[in-house]
């Protein structure tokens, strides 16, 4: 991260002002002394390349298919994806074939599809400036996220417990719940000692989708915004005009897990680029939250230490 190496050089540099840092009689909980100087251009890279490896950019989050009055097996079980969901899982990124990818996988199997052939996939750089303060526009840079989706898992036969899919949905932090009916949806039907951050995506299709294939339709056929010579035009006005789907968004976590941004200024949302954008945004902060937590940082702050130790070590063996 850049941010953090600038800040990092700016500990270290303090021009004539600090002699060359030493530690001396360290005594750490595994009663090791140490005495050497640090200095030089070696070791801050060092100290940079470990603060860069608590900078996770990878990301898996679960999305689960859930339907009105639905038990926690029966929204684990759903094969039939409506419009609007498959039309939510389009806005969220790219469907890739697993065989064979490349990139993060998030645990899934990319060699025999044992996980299923497909997933959703995306590269996306969180737009922080809408949470404001000056640590969270130190993290704007590109993450990967790939999406543990329950209806593109698969379910195995007499798994009536869906084991499967809540394998990989239950040990996701994060979790978005399309909710399709009315009403509210309560997150606490999921029962996962892992999952901590629950985005509910709540869309009524008893409101909208009569009248919006309707619309879409009767502007597809009256030719709405396509004028004589102007077929490429036309076709890109008549998306346009396309009347999208509305959502609601609400979001809850653990106790443990301290608030985070962006703020969510309204309730509902046309389903298009900015509700993506403020979607994702608040699921990577939401994880990142997380790790924040005490369930959490205790063991990142042992690992840390390790790693500190670590690097004590070597530099004492090659001093």
């Amino acid at each position: 991260n850049q941010l953090s190496k600038v800040k990092l050089k700016q500990c270290l540099h303090r021009e004539e002002e600090m002699e060359p840092y030493k530690i001396q009689e360290v005594k750490t909980n595994y009663n090791l002394p140490i005495s050497h100087s640090l200095g030089g251009e070696l070791v801050e890279n060092k100290l940079c390349n470990l603060e860069d490896s608590f900078i996770d950019t990878n990301y898996k989050i679960g999305v689960l298919y859930c339907k009105s009055n639905q038990t926690e097996t029966e929204m684990f079980a759903n094969n039939d994806p409506s419009p609007a969901f498959l039309e939510f899982l389009s806005l969220l990124g790219d469907k890739i074939e697993l065989k064979g990818w490349k990139d993060f996988s998030g645990g899934l199997d990319v060699y025999k599809d044992t996980t299923g052939p497909h997933t959703i996939f995306t590269r996306f750089v969180p737009e922080f400036d809408e949470c404001g303060g000056e640590e969270a526009s130190g993290y704007g840079e590109e993450v990967n996220i790939l999406f543990h989706v329950s209806t593109m898992l698969p379910t195995i036969k007499g798994d009536t417990q869906q084991v499967e899919r809540k394998r990989h949905l239950g040990n996701d932090i994060v979790v978005i719940m399309f909710y399709e009916g009315k009403g509210t949806f309560d997150p606490c039907l999921v029962k996962s000692q892992f999952n901590h951050v629950f985005a509910v995506v709540g869309y009524d299709p008893s409101e909208q989708d009569e009248k919006i294939d309707e619309e879409n339709v009767n502007n597809k056929e009256n030719g709405e915004g396509k004028g004589e010579g102007e077929e490429g035009e036309g076709e890109e006005e008549e998306e346009k005009e396309k009347r999208k789907r509305v959502v609601t968004l609400e979001v809850a976590s653990r106790k443990s897990v301290a608030g985070f941004g962006p703020v969510l200024g309204e309730r509902r949302y046309e389903m298009d680029e900015r509700f993506r954008n403020l979607l994702l945004t608040k699921c990577v902060q939401g994880e990142r939250s997380t790790f924040r937590s005490q369930q959490f940082g205790k063991k990142l702050e042992r690992t840390r230490e390790e790693l500190l130790l670590d690097l004590i070590r070597e530099i004492k063996k090659s001093g």
